[in-house]
């Protein structure tokens, strides 16, 4: 049966984009036609996007900050200098140059304002039904969003990283501009490991998030109330919040696949690209994306299962996550220890699922051994049992 395009991305968010992208700059005659399908009309400011610098990836002019050094605070403050420095990827910018890469490529069909309401695997082709009518394909992917589907042992964990986050323009200087904070701890633990995340573009300008790591999301209104107290606890003064932004990232320790449709491959925070000890996943998506397009060909034939993570680095987000779980409150014990005893280029590494043997034992060296190693020794006591 003929097929409308050899390519179905369902999703023009960051996923559907960095993989259409990678797929149109490939031969037309080796990739065949791409069709991108979204509901958005628009694209605009709606996302901040940020990782530490790592691999050449298609998006690089959509870098608008980047930070050469980095804190937490838990509760103390630790603060360090990394030759890879934290970057920041407008999602506008993101957007354009994607837009415009596409545009540019042979056989590249973008439609917004178009739903899919349901994929269908034929067994040769796929089917989608969407707002605009049905429409074929070699192959869909799936870039919808939302938490991969996985199969989940004793140990693993399925929780979410939710925020909002205000772009505030404060009356008073009160940001250092060099010096990306990523994890502020002082505020309340009790509804699990929560702290406050912050960007400064200037003296006066900053994102100021509000983060938690638990089962569900709250009411908007505790995130922006955590917000203006973060601010008045700093001096903030009168300010003005320019954008906001809110989100929930999975943080899923859970095994993905078999996929259950050969020819209907999930990308994204769908395909498990988020890291699940950080709620990372930006590079991941990249390093996914350019992956998965170097297998892809025309779609006639299924893509093989390609994992967005490294097995041994779930093996201790497992850990590290289940651990927290158990004792939420000791989340900036944990933390604080980890960026303090680690050497920032052996801990970037680590982030970034990059580091060798060695890394690894010195983020092991990193946290509190008892306790951890503990988690370890029931991981494996649930595992055993579970055979």
């Amino acid at each position: 049966m003929a097929v409308d395009a050899e390519h179905l991305i369902v999703g023009a968010g960051c996923a559907g984009l960095s993989l259409a992208v990678r797929l149109a700059s490939r031969p037309f005659r080796e990739r065949g036609r791409i069709r991108v399908v979204d509901p958005r009309t628009e694209f605009g400011a709606d996302r901040t996007w940020c990782a530490f610098r790592g691999a050449a990836h298609p998006f690089e002019d959509a870098v608008t900050h980047a930070w050469s050094r980095y804190q937490i605070h838990a509760p103390h403050v630790i603060e360090r200098a990394s030759e890879r420095p934290y970057e920041h990827i407008a999602s506008e910018r993101f957007y354009g140059v994607a837009l415009a890469a596409l545009e540019r490529a042979e056989g590249v069909e973008l439609d917004l304002g178009v739903s899919v309401q349901a994929l269908e695997d034929r067994g040769g082709f796929v089917e989608a039904t969407t707002s605009a009518g049905p429409l074929r394909a070699n192959v869909a992917w799936d870039g919808r969003g939302g938490a991969p589907a996985a199969r989940g042992g004793p140990d693993d964990v399925a929780w979410w990283q939710h925020f909002v986050g205000w772009v505030v323009k404060t009356e008073r200087p009160i940001f250092e501009p060099n010096v990306a904070t990523l994890m502020d701890f002082r505020v309340s633990q009790r509804l699990g490991p929560h702290f406050v995340y912050v960007l400064p573009y200037a003296r006066d300008e900053a994102l100021v998030e509000d983060t938690y790591f638990s089962d569900t999301p709250l009411e908007p209104s505790r995130y922006e109330e955590a917000i203006r107290a973060w601010l008045d606890a700093h001096r903030a003064g009168e300010f003005t919040c320019l954008r906001t932004e809110r989100g929930a990232i999975p943080m899923s320790t859970a095994v993905l696949g078999p996929r259950r449709d050969a020819r209907i491959v999930p990308i994204g925070l769908r395909g498990g690209a988020a890291k699940p000890s950080t709620g990372y996943a930006f590079a991941f998506i990249q390093r996914h994306c350019e992956a998965l397009a170097r297998l892809a060909g025309d779609g006639s034939r299924p893509v093989p299962e390609t994992p967005a993570h490294d097995p041994v680095s779930t093996a201790f987000d497992r850990v590290f996550l289940s651990f927290l779980r158990r004792h939420p409150e000791r989340a900036p014990e944990v933390f604080g220890a980890l960026f303090e005893r680690t050497p920032p280029a052996s801990l970037v590494r680590f982030l970034g699922e990059e580091g060798g043997v060695r890394d690894h034992l010195r983020v092991m060296n990193g946290v509190p051994r008892g306790p951890v190693f503990g988690e370890v020794l029931r991981a494996h006591r649930l595992w055993l049992r579970s055979r």
